[in-house]
């Protein structure tokens, strides 16, 4: 959802009277709501130095530093160079990432975590911050925080538009009932399409004979499975009562297929997708240089683009209240990465920026199109076709949504 200038300076302006400046505040409080440079973007980050995933930590940090210093190469934010306060977002169990978050009370945006089960362990100390996540996907952060990555529902949606492409003109989708939101998209997206489309919504109560009789009363020609450890069962259950033409996968359900228990051709055909994390050249010698330790990359787009579309929405907001809060940041995610003049490089988004011009940042992983949930509503994905093995092969074709 994409909000124009006019309705983004309203916005800004209500969050900068009720959220930063209640009606008593006096000049102490005022000091204490705002950075001591309110026109000074103090970016912070929460990544993976410690804890399961610190692999990922050199290469991501290595990438918000590097946007930070294209930003300030570029002018900085409201003419002034960006300080930017590294953080360990340390792994779940730990508190290491509360630890984190307090030290960087002054941060007027956050860049991470990485990890979904982190992000919900510690859902209350998200309220009032601006974090913007290069990684996390589970649908129950949505409204929590904002990411540059799709929230595991929007597979449902791109999984659609896939069947729509190859024909379909009934789909029925399969999901436990913890995958509402993605059947709920997946839904929405075959009536904008035109599609038939019915749902079977379990409990891991039921058995998979109960559950491929379902789908074989939905006479659907195409199957959207979005299941997980019982996939495999699933279709086992399938064969001998008819399998539908066209069937799609979601990522998780792809994961959890154990081929050797399948009937061999039972998958031909099959499609399944991924995120996709590929990691330009570009970027991967500029972190390479800037990290040489680093070994896994994955991530490090998602990361310089999460500190790009902080960056520039400080900048859209700065220019609007003259401040930069945490809360104008947030409002303005939308704004800088939608309807707008599209481009990649920060350098010129800020150009742009400081003429007036509307911006579509598109960075490295994009687009982006966030709501005002800081949910993505556009994103790229990675389609497998899966063989007469039913192994995916080896080919990624990339597709965008929507």
């Amino acid at each position: 959802m994409w909000i124009g200038r006019m309705g983004l300076a309203v916005a800004l302006a209500v969050l900068t009277s009720a959220a930063v400046l209640p009606a008593t505040a006096t000049t102490s409080t005022l000091a204490t709501a705002l950075p001591a440079k309110a026109t000074t973007l103090t970016l912070g980050t929460a990544l993976p130095d410690t804890g399961s995933l610190k692999a990922y930590g050199p290469a991501t940090q290595a990438a918000v530093r590097l946007a930070v210093e294209d930003a300030n190469a570029a002018g900085g934010v409201m003419g002034s160079p960006i300080t930017l306060m590294p953080g360990d977002s340390g792994g779940t169990g730990s508190t290491t990432f509360a630890r984190t978050l307090a030290r960087l009370s002054g941060a007027q945006a956050i860049i991470g975590p990485l990890s979904s089960p982190l992000a919900l362990e510690n859902s209350p100390l998200l309220r009032g911050r601006t974090i913007v996540s290069p990684a996390v996907t589970s649908a129950l952060l949505t409204g929590r925080l904002a990411r540059v990555v799709p929230a595991e529902s929007l597979q449902g949606a791109m999984l659609v538009s896939l069947a729509q492409r190859r024909g379909a003109v009934r789909i029925v989708v399969v999901a436990p009932r913890n995958q509402q939101a993605l059947v709920d998209a997946a839904l929405d997206r075959a009536g904008d399409l035109g599609l038939q489309a019915s749902s079977v919504v379990y409990s891991q109560r039921q058995s998979v004979t109960n559950i491929a009789t379902r789908i074989v009363r939905s006479s659907a020609d195409s199957l959207l499975l979005a299941s997980s450890a019982e996939t495999t069962g699933i279709l086992s259950a399938l064969l001998p009562r008819g399998m539908p033409a066209t069937v799609l996968l979601t990522q998780g359900a792809a994961a959890s297929i154990d081929p050797r228990q399948l009937r061999r051709g039972t998958l031909d055909g099959a499609q399944a997708i991924e995120l996709d994390l590929r990691v330009p050249r570009s970027l991967a010698a500029r972190i390479r240089a800037a990290a040489p330790r680093a070994q896994e990359l994955a991530y490090s787009p998602q990361a310089y683009d999460a500190a790009a579309v902080a960056i520039l929405a400080a900048e859209q907001a700065g220019r609007s209240l003259g401040v930069i809060t945490a809360e104008g940041v947030r409002a303005a995610l939308p704004a800088v990465t939608s309807v707008g003049t599209a481009c990649d490089s920060l350098a010129r988004c800020l150009r742009l920026l400081r003429q007036g011009d509307d911006i579509d940042y598109v960075g490295y992983s994009g687009p982006f199109d966030l709501s005002r949930d800081g949910d993505p509503q556009a994103a790229r994905y990675l389609v497998r076709i899966y063989t007469d093995a039913n192994r995916p092969g080896s080919t990624a074709r990339p597709v965008r949504y929507p």
